[in-house]
């Protein structure tokens, strides 16, 4: 999976510098992923055998968010009597409406 997310990012293999930034980046991604499916049975290992084009797409959103990092909080500014907007929360690891449409609907669980 690590060379796979360096390969889509453009990041040469034998550039080990990101090496564990990148895994840190693939193990949320794919435990943001397990979390939004709802279902006991799946693990990472699951997810990195059938979801990997959303897990990479999740890394690289967050690697790009975190890139540019120049006022990354702020979702508008106007300088004409200052006024700033930020963002809710962080960005850098959502499932966006595109990584959902790689991914199966969410289990629902329902109890008795």
């Amino acid at each position: 999976m690590l060379d796979q997310v360096k390969e889509f990012l453009g990041i040469t293999l034998e550039d080990t510098s990101k090496d564990i930034k990148l895994k840190i980046y693939i193990s949320t991604a794919e435990k943001m992923i397990i979390q939004y499916l709802n279902n006991d049975n799946i693990d990472s290992d699951y997810v990195e055998e059938n979801f990997s084009e959303a897990v990479i797409l999740m890394v690289s959103n967050a690697y790009e968010y975190q890139k540019a990092n120049i006022n990354r909080n702020i979702k508008s500014e106007t300088q004409g009597d200052r006024s700033r907007t930020y963002i809710d929360g962080n960005t850098a690891f959502a499932i966006t409406e595109d990584i959902k449409a790689l991914l199966p609907a969410p289990y629902i669980k329902t109890f008795y």
